[in-house]
């Protein structure tokens, strides 16, 4: 009777096994649940064709399906490292994929907007490449869609703006200082001694020559470009209401400034690990005493300071150099030329350029400002 019941099993079976065995690549486990002897054969034999059977169907369907990952491309190279190492739980990391990619189906249309309008497409492009998960790249298209739709409200008001003209004129220099975007974060090189000197000679460059160590020396090949900014606010506070808000507004919107090897800097000066920094400025007589009878409205208390920031070729932009000092040392330099200035040790100690300038110039760049701007000068 148990032959019987065996072999009736065996025909039920027996188009699983055919699957199997055209497929080939199961049959490793049939073959491990073949019994030693006719004699002691049980079910398991079946129960192995059909489960192995089902897996075949599961594959095929699996399979199909990941071709939409092949077609999508941005999914395609995680799931081709699962296929080369083949872990065990290949087919539930595939399925999660997947899963991942009805999900992303939701938010492609949104970042299809953000790059069809142009408007936040570098930005959108940008955080998605540096997004770690599915989570903060999902996160950061909803993010910049609800930018983009405040930034739509804000193109009204600027609508609304240029049309009236009166606050026009006002508007695009708050929108022009707005410009830069000012790197943050802790400086890289930490300075143990800083002097100006301004010579007696119109035709020989102001310099700054600045001592400094960082932890290790970089490469060359490491840097891309480097740029001055000034980042004091209550140095532009006090200048906007000696100078006027008008002409402080259109001169920060030039910074940062660029700084071309081998002119204001030499790139090489950044790399060794105790670095002598050299910065050198051409000015003619006339520019020094524009930038003398400048100096000379502001309060000499007023902090000013300066950053040497990196834009690297990949990665996000860094702070290399900071330095803070009152401005009456610059007043000092240039009613005294010839003599050097240095900037006093307790300024140039960790944290203390943060502490002394107080609260830093925040600048979030044009499309970022354009909606406080916007907003400021249509409620006025």
């Amino acid at each position: 009777v148990w032959q019987f019941v065996l072999v009736i099993l065996d025909v039920l079976t027996l188009p699983c096994l055919f699957l199997v065995s055209v497929t080939r690549y199961r049959w490793w486990a049939i073959r491990d649940a073949l019994p030693s002897s006719r004699a002691n054969r049980g079910v398991q034999y079946n129960a192995a064709v059909v489960w192995n059977a089902l897996v075949i169907v599961h594959d095929i369907v699996l399979l199909t399906m990941s071709l939409v990952l092949v077609v999508t491309v941005y999914r395609l190279r995680p799931v081709w490292r699962l296929f080369m190492s083949q872990p065990r739980d290949l087919r539930w990391q595939i399925w999660c994929h997947l899963g991942n990619f009805l999900v992303d189906l939701l938010f492609f249309p949104f970042f299809a907007l953000l790059v069809g309008t142009l408007w936040r497409a570098d930005l959108i492009i940008a955080d998605v490449r540096a997004a770690k998960g599915n989570h903060a790249c999902r996160r950061a298209v909803v993010c910049h869609t609800l930018l983009l739709l405040r930034d739509a409200v804000a193109f009204v008001a600027a609508a609304v703006l240029v049309v009236t003209v009166v606050r026009l004129p006002k508007f695009s220099l708050v929108l022009w200082s707005q410009r830069s975007r000012p790197a943050t974060g802790k400086p890289r090189l930490s300075a143990t001694s800083a002097t100006f000197l301004l010579p007696s000679d119109a035709n020989t460059h102001a310099t700054l020559v600045v001592d400094a160590k960082q932890s290790a020396a970089r490469r060359r090949e490491e840097l891309g470009k480097l740029r001055l900014n000034i980042v004091s606010a209550p140095l532009f506070d006090e200048a906007s209401q000696v100078l006027g808000k008008a002409l402080v507004d259109f001169g920060r919107g030039f910074l940062p400034l660029k700084v071309t090897d081998g002119i204001w800097l030499n790139y090489d000066d950044v790399l060794p690990q105790d670095a002598q920094l050299t910065f050198r400025f051409s000015a003619t007589d006339k520019q020094r005493d524009q930038v003398k009878r400048g100096l000379s409205k502001l309060a000499g208390e007023i902090p000013v300071c300066a950053q040497l920031e990196h834009v690297p070729p990949k990665g996000q932009q860094e702070v290399i150099l900071r330095l803070a000092c009152p401005l009456q040392l610059l007043q000092q330099t240039v009613e005294q030329p010839g003599t050097p200035v240095p900037i006093p040790q307790e300024l140039l100690q960790q944290g203390e350029a943060e502490r002394f300038c107080g609260q830093l110039v925040e600048g979030g760049g044009i499309r970022e400002g354009l909606w406080l701007c916007a907003f400021t000068q249509f409620g006025q």
